[in-house]
């Protein structure tokens, strides 16, 4: 949206942590593939072993290969950022009103909820 010049302020419905969760969750996800490399390659009670090591880390080329091959048998290529569709489907919302809506609905809120 920055790339092709929008706002976040544009959309009616936005993430808690917006980008940053995605980071987070980014991260996340490499934080758990280096610990299942760590785990395939020094492994907690058993030795070593090629199979061993194979056996876990079997998910890491098939999801490589899987996604590949779709992009070959598909003939699809990258997206740059500049050419997404960001409008078509897009849900056309008094985005004004909206937020004055849940301002006054966030006016009325307990402390509790607050």
């Amino acid at each position: 949206m920055k790339v092709q010049g929008y706002k976040l302020d544009d959309l009616p419905f936005t993430a808690i942590f917006g980008v940053y969760g995605s980071y987070i969750g980014l991260s996340m996800n490499i934080l758990c593939v280096l610990a299942q490399l760590f785990i395939s390659i020094s492994p907690v009670k058993d030795p070593f072993t090629a199979e061993n090591f194979f056996t876990n880390m079997l998910a890491a080329p098939i999801v490589l290969v899987l996604y590949l091959g779709w992009k070959v048998y598909k003939g699809t290529s990258v997206v740059k950022a500049t050419e997404i569709d960001l409008i078509t489907g897009r849900r056309d919302v008094d985005l004004a009103a909206l937020k004055r809506e849940e301002m006054e609905e966030r006016a009325n809120w307990s402390i509790f909820k607050k």
